[in-house]
């Protein structure tokens, strides 16, 4: 098996106390304390590349510290930004400014890759952003994230190009299971991340405030306003966020003023092989790369690279569960030749790889009076470190009657496929509860300004958008919904199989209305 070793080239330099949003700094201090924000934003991983171009992607040793910067007319800056014409606003200022320098000149290198790899994404979010009617500018957003590499992983948890944690992933439709981790895959994810978006727009009705939720939750952004007096854009209320997302919503700006102007900056992007034409192609049985690499002659690098979401380098599909496999073109219309060959390599020539297979079985661990991390660890012969970081748990206690989640490594014979159990989606209510964190989270019901404290436990909660109670019938046919905390206009909709619109229609209810626990909403038209 070809073993990778995993670089962290940027380490994690901030962290934040759990009520950082409380806490506010005079406006000089920005943004030079972010300046080294890029190590809080990205984790980032050699596997960003295949095999032979991994070095040439994040070389560790690239981008040494430069204290040079970039003299820039703040007015030209601004002007260049309001011909993107973008629907999120880009406002140039000395916050964005120490952004701009960052990526432009002291991580250049990095910026560079960058660019190059923006070529194979970014045609992906393009896409799937103008199908769901979001503006184009929030393909940054990834950059900021994760540098465009679908295998970074944050100390919490977090992976993929859009860094979803464990919870949100599975609230928001992503399967995660011990074979497959959509997380990391490219165009589900990205479509995820453009639900979280409109979700949350529907709340704050500000493109910049939305990308602050992603960052931190809508906990902390339903504070900010509050403490701000009830302000409602980034701006007036960025001194009440917590430090992290003071920097990363400028950093999204920057990042969008350096990758639309990189000529003019003097940047260009590295010179790597990448496959750009590339094939969705569908699998309906199970099959492991070898297999693929044999028959195709497609290099294993090239199958791990296109298809990171695959954790054990099989694709575990069948009739009735099809998935689909990313393929340069001419591989593509080769499997389309050769499907057949490539089913009939036996499949346990390539299991024999290893002596022994491992695959994660999640279990939940109610914590007993007396038990630690330590000893609950050993218990399942996993890492404290690990077990911390599923469960989003900074410090070294837990509570009794707390319920941890545990992925436990499981043996299988080498000539054995994985058992169905290790397939199946993890959609426990349970998991969202558990692994709550301030980024992102799945939206909740907002209040007015004024009432912002009732929506922060909510949020805090974290919980799908799964139906929680049947709707009543009145003897008319009129059917309701009893609004329950965590309720928002969209889950609701959803819930009953109607557009937002007509929800507000049904009900008389303004753009920014405000839905209250307990208040009955008509879900069928009438008086």
């Amino acid at each position: 098996m070809i073993k990778k070793t995993f670089i962290y080239w940027l380490a994690i330099a901030l962290i934040l106390p759990a009520f950082a949003a409380a806490q506010t700094q005079p406006e000089d201090e920005y943004p030079r304390d972010m300046l080294a924000a890029l190590d809080s934003l990205t984790v980032l991983l050699n596997q960003n590349c295949t095999k032979a171009n991994a070095g040439k992607c994040f070389d560790p040793s690239v981008d040494e510290e430069n204290t040079a910067s970039l003299s820039l007319n703040p007015a030209d800056v601004q002007k260049t930004l309001d011909m993107m014409e973008s629907g999120i606003p880009l406002d140039y200022n000395k916050h964005v400014e120490g952004f701009v320098n960052l990526y432009a000149v002291r991580k250049k290198q990095l910026t560079e890759r960058i660019l190059a790899l923006s070529e194979y994404y970014f045609p992906k979010f393009e896409e799937i952003l103008d199908r769901e009617g979001l503006p184009q500018e929030f393909k940054y957003l990834a950059v900021v994230e994760s540098a465009l590499n679908p295998q970074a992983q944050s100390w919490a948890g977090a992976c993929g190009l859009w860094q979803f944690i464990h919870s949100t992933g599975l609230a928001y439709g992503l399967k995660i299971n011990g074979m497959v981790d959509e997380r990391r895959d490219p165009e589900k994810a990205t479509l995820a991340a453009c639900q979280y978006f409109k979700n949350s727009y529907e709340l704050y009705g500000d493109w910049l405030l939305v990308i602050a939720s992603y960052n931190c939750g809508p906990g902390n952004v339903n504070k900010a306003i509050r403490k701000s007096g009830g302000k409602r854009s980034f701006w007036e209320v960025m001194k009440y966020l917590p430090k992290e997302t003071r920097g990363y919503v400028p950093a999204f700006i920057a990042v969008a003023y350096v990758m639309n102007n990189a000529e003019q900056l003097g940047l260009k992007p590295a010179e790597f092989d990448i496959h750009e034409l590339v094939e969705n192609v569908e699998v309906d049985q199970w099959v492991h790369f070898g297999q693929m690499s044999k028959v195709l002659g497609i290099p294993m690098e090239d199958l791990e690279y296109l298809n990171p979401e695959y954790r054990k380098k099989i694709i575990p599909a069948s009739t009735s569960s099809k998935h689909t496999i990313t393929l340069p073109y001419k591989y593509a219309m080769r499997f389309a030749e050769l499907k057949d060959s490539v089913y009939a390599t036996p499949f346990s020539d390539y299991s024999k790889e290893e002596e022994a297979e491992y695959l994660s079985k999640r279990v939940v661990h109610k914590v007993r009076k007396g038990e630690t991390l330590v000893k609950i660890a050993k218990k399942y012969g996993v890492k404290t470190s690990d077990l911390k970081a599923w469960n989003i748990i900074k410090g070294n206690s837990v509570k009794p009657g707390k319920k941890l989640v545990v992925y436990q490594k499981v043996k299988v014979k080498p000539n054995s496929k994985p058992s169905k159990e290790d397939e199946e989606v993890e959609t426990e209510e349970e998991e969202v509860k558990m692994a709550a964190k301030d980024k992102p989270a799945p939206i909740v019901v907002v209040v007015d300004s004024a009432k912002t404290a009732a929506a922060d436990s909510a949020a805090q909660a974290a919980k799908t958008q799964t139906p929680k109670q049947k709707p009543t019938t009145t003897v008319n046919t009129m059917r309701y919904h009893k609004v329950e905390r965590g309720d928002t206009l969209y889950s609701i909709s959803k819930q009953y199989g109607l557009t937002v619109e007509k929800l507000r229609v049904y009900n008389q209810l303004p753009k920014n209305a405000v839905i209250k626990p307990g208040t009955k909403l008509k879900i069928t038209p009438g008086s």
